[in-house]
């Protein structure tokens, strides 16, 4: 039997309040700290006139409340409130009028800590923790000189019910202040990014790719999808549809797909800053984004921006090196290009010792070859993938590849052995089949267990030269905060054997 809907939902806020229960909000490591230092600052400057996010929030806040004559802010999932502390802190030290902000958060742990921390700065008139569900309407009287979300909207489902509701308690001459990410759901890359990433990855010397969120290397680079569980990057794709239809834009700076993921709290710790190559290499790889962003080869992850309501603004929005929100967007149903972009086509100079490339193991045609414990396909595997089992191994979330090469010509066609994992919540499990991204098929579960054989024609068009790569897309793997059961892996199909023939 499917679960309540309610059910469901609690169980996604619980696992949500427990991703901060014992560990710290808005870290970063070092090396973000050096790379927004050296690039993003100076940008932020140029646009808002301040050099830290505290005084970028402070100024906003206290230009909103001069305007509307109104002293009232609210942060919207404000956490344990270290951010606002930041800000009243940095309205303090610049002489800016004093802005009440009530801080909404969801976590009772979070509220409580951050009670304490208001207390302990002595700001317990200037800043007040109340607790609060983004996910459903405001109950909160207006008006409000001005709205702010940092890193907080990627979290939230209930988008356009949160904004109806903003719209409606915002003074006429608010403001909206936020910088979030915006890229895919989950955090994922979009498929231009992670062809940049997936040709990056075999270059960097293997102390660079240590996954500090899983504890273990990354040898292929996994584009996880980090709302499997909870609401992290629930809906962060759709944030710039959600205020683009409600708000406009006053000024905005768009950046990141590719230096975000190299900063962030998987890989950033791996950077030693007192070796000129790794400060190379970061420098090297924001030149690269900023280059293919401004040629529309791929798409920014996030954004600082200030909104207003439509009649506010008289001017066009101020945007850094012409980025316009219009442009800035992904559309979501976009395929990727025919020609994905590459490192060389921005100019990427790698600052390591050339590395030989993997040497792909090869696959003869008519061999069926198995991916159980010890078996000869465990060679094959590259990323999305579980520890293997006797019989098989799981594919994990939404996407799994195979590295190999032919060795005596391109097969015509492929058989795969699979074993099935379907969620409560739906009827079947439908997993797409790709040859160097072009379609072979799907193959189709209808019961956990199920054990199929499925046959597919190889296109004379989708072999390659040289290394191939085999993936299997699931769409709908298994959640560990929605679907009941003992194992917490994100599984959607096992893979028992592959034939080339």
């Amino acid at each position: 039997m499917d679960e309540d809907p309610a059910a469901a939902y609690a169980r996604q806020v619980q696992a949500q309040i427990g991703q901060y229960v014992d560990r710290p909000i808005h870290t970063t490591p070092p090396a973000a700290d050096w790379l927004n230092q050296r690039f993003l600052t100076p940008r932020l400057e140029h646009l808002f006139g301040v050099t830290d996010i505290e005084s970028l929030y402070g100024v906003e806040l206290a230009r909103a409340a001069e305007r509307c004559g109104v002293a009232e802010a609210v942060s919207l999932g404000a956490g344990d409130a270290t951010l606002e502390i930041g800000i009243a802190r940095a309205m303090q030290r610049l002489g800016l009028a004093p802005v009440r902000i009530t801080c909404l958060e969801l976590s009772p742990v979070l509220i409580e800590r951050g009670r304490a921390a208001i207390a302990a700065a002595g700001l317990e008139g200037r800043i007040t923790m109340a607790e609060a569900d983004l996910n459903r309407a405001l109950d909160r009287p207006g008006p409000v000189a001005a709205f702010m979300a940092h890193m907080s909207l990627h979290h939230i489902v209930g988008l356009e019910t949160l904004f109806d509701s903003v719209r409606d308690t915002l003074h006429p001459e608010g403001a909206i202040v936020t910088i979030d990410m915006i890229g895919r759901n989950g955090h994922m890359r979009w498929p231009e990014t992670l062809a940049l990433l997936r040709e990056l990855w075999p270059l960097l010397p293997a102390r660079l790719k240590h996954d500090h969120a899983f504890g273990r290397p990354d040898p292929w680079f996994e584009d996880w999808d980090c709302s499997i569980e909870g609401f992290e990057g629930i809906r962060a794709q759709d944030i710039m549809d959600v205020l683009g239809a409600r708000f406009a834009f006053e000024r905005c700076h768009f950046w990141g797909g590719l230096t975000e993921m190299m900063v962030s709290p998987r890989f950033g710790a791996n950077f030693d800053l007192a070796l000129p190559a790794d400060r190379l290499l970061l420098d090297a790889l924001q030149q690269v984004e900023d280059r293919l962003i401004a040629g529309g080869r791929i798409f920014p992850t996030l954004f600082a921006a200030v909104l207003r309501r439509p009649g506010a603004i008289a001017t066009a929005p101020i945007c850094y090196a012409g980025r316009h929100p219009q442009r800035m967007r992904r559309p979501v149903d976009l395929p990727p290009p025919a020609q994905l972009p590459s490192l060389a086509e921005a100019g990427f100079e790698n600052p390591y010792p050339p590395m030989n490339p993997p040497l792909e193991q090869g696959v003869a045609r008519g061999a069926r070859i198995g991916f159980g414990t010890g078996q000869p396909g465990l060679g094959l595997l590259r990323w999305g993938w579980a520890s293997p089992e006797p019989p098989l191994v799981w594919a994990l979330g939404l996407a799994s590849g195979l590295g190999f090469a032919f060795e005596a010509g391109a097969p015509r066609t492929l058989t795969l052995e699979t074993i099935g994992f379907v969620p409560g919540r739906f009827a079947q499990q439908q997993t797409t089949v790709t040859l160097n991204g072009v379609t072979l098929g799907q193959i189709t579960h209808r019961q956990t267990g199920e054990a199929l054989t499925s046959r597919f024609t190889v296109p004379a068009g989708a072999a390659r030269q040289g290394p191939q790569r085999l993936e299997l897309h699931t769409p709908t793997p298994r959640r560990p905060d929605l679907d009941s059961g003992e194992d917490q892996r994100p599984l959607s199909v096992a893979l028992v054997a592959m034939t080339l023939t």
